[in-house]
């Protein structure tokens, strides 16, 4: 039955059983099928995925130097150093492989033990596949790091954002710049690490938690008409509040709430008099009659074609 150790525990890929080796205990909750587990993981897998397939692609606009504008594979002597061309290639291979890995091992079922159990869920392939999957995406992540650091070697003296600097200060920490080509997967699992332990996260979360508190983009739309019950919310409040019925509307408010009159409906003495001109324009003598519209016979009737001229009345003389 497929499982994967972590300390000790041993989790059990399809029954939901937990054994503990250090007490030889077994605890099982009797969920027996792991389909729902094992869905999860195929979930999983095509997500991060596509994480590093993005990064993949951003290395590509790194590396070529009609996307970038910078040095071939980021190298300074490119006829006798390939740089980054490897990397790339390692990055390409490692996402084209998770393409496979993310085909999901719940949709296949085989029948086992005697068919005591006939369909069965594939979660435990499911949890190693996304785990592969997790760790091709590590790597590929790490290869764009390199490549974003190297970059910006060739635009030195210019800065980019606050962020941004402090990632670059974080992996230069444990990746000296490329100057020519040496091995490279030290450098590769120098910046796994970094990554593994959170340290890229930890230098711009303070950032990011920056921008996010500074934002205050309201999402609640505001409606004119209400503005008698509530108030138009301020930037940064989350909602609106109750207004006061004795406080009498601002300007703003009141031009919020204006609106244009309605029009009168007419009386019927003026609905009457309305009618009665009508009926006199009708009668007038004077209003001109409509023409007469001609006959089928006046309509298909067209005057006669003139006869082409002979070829004897052609050499006839014109008559001066």
């Amino acid at each position: 039955m497929p499982s994967f150790r972590s300390g000790n525990f041993t989790f059990v890929g399809t029954h939901s059983q937990l054994v503990l080796t250090s007490r030889g205990e077994i605890i099982s909750a009797g969920n027996f099928h792991g389909e729902y587990p094992a869905k999860a993981m195929d979930y999983l897998a095509i997500g991060i995925h596509e994480l590093g397939s993005m990064s993949e692609r951003r290395i590509e606009r790194l590396v070529n130097p009609a996307l970038s504008e910078l040095p071939a594979f980021l190298t300074k002597n490119g006829g006798l150093n390939s740089g980054f061309m490897i990397a790339h290639c390692t990055a390409a291979a490692l996402v084209s492989e998770n393409k496979t890995l993310c085909h999901p091992a719940s949709v296949d079922s085989l029948s086992t033990s005697a068919a005591q159990e006939d369909h069965v869920s594939m979660g435990g392939f499911a949890a190693r596949k996304a785990l592969q999957v997790v760790g091709n995406v590590e790597k590929v992540i790490a290869i764009e790091l390199l490549c974003a650091c190297q970059a910006m070697e060739f635009l030195r003296p210019l800065r980019t954002t606050t962020p941004l600097e402090e990632v670059y200060r974080v992996v230069r920490k444990v990746v000296r710049p490329w100057d020519e080509d040496r091995y490279m997967s030290p450098d590769i699992e120098a910046v796994i690490k970094v990554l593994q332990t959170e340290k890229v996260w930890h230098a711009v979360k303070k950032h990011i938690d920056y921008f996010q508190s500074a934002e205050t983009i309201e999402m609640r739309v505001f409606s004119p008409t209400a503005s008698g019950i509530l108030e138009r919310p301020r930037p940064g409040e989350g909602g609106g509040r109750k207004r006061s019925r004795s406080r009498p509307p601002s300007e703003s408010e009141a031009e919020a709430v204006k609106k244009p009159p309605l029009a009168r409906r007419p009386s019927e003495p003026e609905i009457l008099k309305k009618v009665a001109f009508v009926r006199r324009a009708e009668a007038d003598p004077k209003k001109p009659t409509l023409a007469r519209r001609p006959s089928e016979a006046e309509i298909v009737k067209k005057p006669p074609l003139t006869r082409r001229p002979s070829e004897t009345d052609l050499k006839r003389p014109r008559k001066k």
